[in-house]
């Protein structure tokens, strides 16, 4: 018995990218400096968690969801650890600085992700629901006036 792995919901906004803009928009809470640690702790720890690989990960296809789970974590804790060691090379030790950089990467990515494939979920929904495929020529037809409509 075949088994088929379903990798087009992964690449999809429903996915990744909401993870990644989640954990982003989270991660602002730990920039505000009246909030107590016990709530800013957990959202920058979602972040460096998640936001990062799931920013890099959606744009990656054809990957197997259940290993790309795995990365998504292994990926974020990767660049957080790159730009603080780099920080620390460099001497420019300021951690919400890092953090405001790492979510505007993040934010950014999903936007280029989303803009480049403007349209393929529905196109891809369209097809998986048994729709005849539009081509884009045909998808607005021109309204022309015919000369007996002009009386």
């Amino acid at each position: 018995m075949a088994t088929t792995r379903h990798t087009s919901l992964r690449n999809s906004f429903c996915g990744l990218s909401q993870l990644a803009l989640a954990s982003s928009f989270v991660a602002l809470l730990s920039l505000i400096p009246v909030l107590p640690t016990f709530i800013k702790a957990p959202a920058a720890g979602f972040f460096v968690l998640a936001g990062p690989g799931a920013a890099i990960l959606v744009w990656v296809k054809g990957m197997p969801t259940y290993a790309s789970n795995a990365l998504v974590v292994l990926l974020s804790v990767a660049v957080n650890i790159l730009v603080s060691y780099l920080a620390t090379l460099e001497g420019f030790w300021h951690p919400q600085i890092q953090m405001l950089a790492l979510q505007i990467g993040t934010v950014a990515s999903i936007l280029m992700y989303e803009l480049s494939h403007f349209g393929e979920s529905a196109r891809n929904a369209r097809a998986a629901a048994g729709h005849e495929a539009i081509p884009e020529d045909e998808a607005a037809p021109e309204l022309t006036a015919s000369p007996e409509a002009t009386v």
